[in-house]
């Protein structure tokens, strides 16, 4: 049977890459895009809207920028280390009953 109030909630792990040279704090691992290949990586499929909205990525994704990041690092003679943060995303979509209304009143609002 279906909710008056459809509702759906949880938690995935997310991750963030970092690096850092020696002796220097851990950063995040930047990119400047804002497409749905963040950094040259594909967003992953599950969850996509988020990771997106909060700016993290799954598993492969993260490795993949991280490795990548470290390659270009050692390309330029430069010794860094990465690692990924690990997060716990929880989210709740909740919908509210808002008002009954006739089809014509809809389409009426559009």
């Amino acid at each position: 049977m279906m909710s008056d109030t459809p509702s759906q909630n949880g938690s995935f792990p997310a991750y963030i890459p970092e690096w850092r040279e020696t002796g220097t704090d851990w950063r995040a691992i930047e990119t400047y895009s804002s497409t749905i290949e963040k950094g040259g990586v594909a967003t992953p499929r599950a969850f996509s809207g988020i990771h997106d909205t909060i700016g993290v990525y799954g598993y492969e994704q993260a490795a993949a920028l991280a490795w990548s990041f470290a390659a270009s690092a050692q390309a330029s003679s430069k010794t860094i280390s990465i690692r990924l943060r690990v997060l716990s995303v929880n989210y709740e979509i909740k919908t509210t009953h808002n008002r009954y209304s006739t089809l014509q009143e809809v389409e009426d609002e559009k």
